[in-house]
């Protein structure tokens, strides 16, 4: 969702470059494009 604001729930360090990659946000997990693993996240507003 456009303009929301989430935080990031579990911590998951993996170098990736990339500027302003697409992210998806599903089922609670966020997915950055190019990186392996989806990290759990919890929306704030």
């Amino acid at each position: 969702m456009a303009g929301s604001v989430w935080r990031q729930e579990e911590y998951h360090y993996e170098y990736h470059y990339a500027y302003r990659p697409e992210v998806t946000i599903s089922s609670g997990k966020m997915m950055v494009k190019g990186m392996r693993k989806a990290i759990r996240v919890r929306r704030l507003a």
